[in-house]
């Protein structure tokens, strides 16, 4: 009985396992892995802004080499249209903004010894509520929101370059 028991919970567990990674199941925060060839050359951004640093932190932790040197690189990614948008979303009574829609985007292509992956977009959008009366923390919340979007966005190009070939 014992032992019916234990083939039973095994094949369970593992019908378990088969279905959630069959539905892409994933750890939240795991990094995909790339197959592209390393080194790989970041252009289109400056070396000092918070994308090319966050793009970089993100492929060094996917196990990838970054080069600062285009001639040293196998693969090349080229990040361009860069923009980071504000729209009023909602107005007050008074005609004042109350919501703001917060938008950050980029084009992204990768040339690589094996394959060209033509211009693609890439967005994010999230909404901003204020008030006048909380101008700093207004002006705070917008700095933190923003860098979580930088975030997502640099995620979801990872993805993106988990599936080049």
């Amino acid at each position: 009985m014992k032992n019916i028991n234990a083939i039973s919970r095994a094949l369970w567990i593992s019908l378990l396992i088969i279905v959630l990674t069959g539905c892409g199941f994933h750890l939240r925060g795991a990094l995909p892995t790339l197959t592209m060839d390393n080194p790989i050359y970041i252009a289109g951004v400056d070396k000092n802004s918070d994308l090319y640093l966050e793009l970089a932190r993100q492929l060094r932790g996917a196990k990838s080499v970054v080069t600062e040197t285009r001639s040293l690189a196998k693969s090349v990614l080229t990040i361009s249209d860069y923009r980071s948008r504000e729209r009023q979303l909602t107005l007050n009574s008074s005609n004042q903004a109350v919501e703001y829609e917060l938008e950050e985007s980029f084009n992204f292509s990768v040339q690589t010894s094996r394959t060209t992956v033509e211009s693609r977009p890439l967005k994010v959008t999230r909404v901003l509520g204020r008030t006048e009366s909380e101008t700093l923390a207004r002006e705070r919340e917008e700095r933190e929101m923003r860098i979580n979007m930088r975030h997502d966005l640099v995620n979801q190009l990872m993805y993106q370059l988990a599936r080049i070939n």
